[in-house]
């Protein structure tokens, strides 16, 4: 019994010692340091170091696999180049640029910036009153959430949630699925949102310009339509959602409508509603032809165009004076 425990006990040493030692590397020293190796240990730069702005460049050859991660704080600076990082997290008032390279994870905290041109990114939160610019690149998820916002310029984005008071602003890029949820607003301006847009909660989503393929919102969600272009795709509109179009000429099914609400026939599921045609001119010239469903206490509301709305206002204010 002894002789097993020792031999046991001896195991145990060996296979410690043969065990890299998991530690924690601290650069804090104001200086710029080149990573273009394998980091096997947690990496923290400028922690609890404030006004040092250190400097890590992570270079082709540089790479952390799980469980490690590298974290900036403070006004560090970490630019990614190159290599392979499982897990980044900015803090503070930090800055991470990155234009090459592959991230497994990235988390934006407090009042960091997070540029990114280039490079792949597989899944990106962003927390607080963080903010993350993305100019070109592949991402696969971001989601942001409290009062971050993204910046959308270039790049292609599977998918990106927005959540919580954050903010979304897109002139740029392309996105496959975008959902607008919590209190968070989305102004798209240019682009292309290749798959759907999903609003919900009680998530904003104004569209100015780009080219969308599907709209589609529920619960107490707003979409408010001003230009752009909206593919093949319908609109959908389910429990108390709204969606206001601005523009003229409208039509439903082939009859002039003019202006006011759109509302469910039976008020039930869309999957019972009628499918019904909408045409007209958006406020930028730009025309809508598309296929629509309403379902529940949802309504599609057209609004004139201003020059339209001031003539129907004139109108109304020289009626009543006809009638005095």
């Amino acid at each position: 019994m002894k002789s097993a425990r020792t031999i046991f006990f001896v195991a145990l040493v060996l296979f410690l010692c043969a065990c890299p030692a998991i530690g924690t590397i601290h650069f804090n020293d104001g200086l710029p340091h080149d990573i273009n190796y394998v980091i096997n240990d947690y990496v923290r730069v400028d922690y609890q170091t404030p006004e040092m702005y250190t400097t890590v460049n992570w270079r082709a050859g540089g790479f952390m696999d799980y469980p490690y991660w590298l974290r900036g704080y403070e006004h560090s600076r970490i630019n990614v180049r190159g290599g392979s990082i499982n897990e980044l997290h900015s803090f503070d008032s930090s800055q991470v640029d990155i234009s090459g390279g592959e991230i497994e994870k990235l988390r934006s905290h407090d009042s960091s910036l997070v540029n990114i041109s280039s490079g792949t990114v597989w899944q990106l939160y962003s927390f607080d009153a963080s903010q993350v610019y993305v100019s070109g690149g592949s991402m696969k998820e971001l989601v942001s959430l409290g009062s971050s916002q993204f910046n959308i310029s270039g790049g292609s984005v599977d998918s990106l949630g927005s959540n919580e008071s954050s903010q979304v602003n897109m002139s740029g890029g392309s996105i496959h699925y975008l959902q607008g949820g919590g209190s968070s607003k989305v102004d798209i301006s240019a682009g292309s949102i290749d798959g759907a847009i999903c609003s919900v909660d009680s998530g904003q989503v104004n569209i100015y310009g780009g080219s969308i393929e599907y709209i589609q919102s529920h619960h107490s969600s707003q979409v408010n339509v001003y230009g752009g272009t909206i593919g093949g795709g319908n609109l959908a509109l389910l429990d108390q959602s709204l969606v206001q179009i601005f523009g003229y000429d409208f039509a439903v099914d082939g009859q002039p409508f003019g202006y006011g609400e759109l509302t469910s026939i039976f008020g039930g599921d869309i999957y019972y509603e009628p499918l019904r045609h909408l045409t007209g001119t958006l406020l930028s010239s730009e025309l809508i032809d598309n296929d629509f469903y309403i379902g529940h206490d949802a309504k599609i509301v057209l609004v004139p165009e201003p020059t339209t709305l001031l003539l129907l206002g004139l109108g109304g204010l020289a009626l009543r004076k006809r009638r005095r």
